[in-house]
């Protein structure tokens, strides 16, 4: 089994203002980015009506547990 490898997320749904600060929270324990060795993520990155793409290098089995765990908690869908 593959200890860590490069991935992506598209995130879907609408992300309530209450709980952005959490969802940044999640992102910076994944070390995702915008694109693969590029932008760190910023509320500027996310237009409505778009899906979000999300990069990482080297992540533990190329799963974003923590992003993946904020949207089942806040039921956005989103896939890997």
């Amino acid at each position: 089994m593959i200890s860590s490898a490069s991935a992506t997320i598209r995130i879907g749904g609408q992300l309530p203002a209450a709980v952005l600060s959490a969802f940044e929270t999640a992102v910076a324990s994944d070390r995702a980015r915008l694109d693969w060795d590029g932008e760190h993520f910023s509320e500027e990155a996310m237009r409505a009506g778009q899906p979000l793409d999300l990069f990482a290098r080297e992540v533990p089995g190329g799963r974003f547990d923590a992003i993946e765990s904020f949207c089942v908690a806040h039921t956005l869908p989103f896939a890997r």
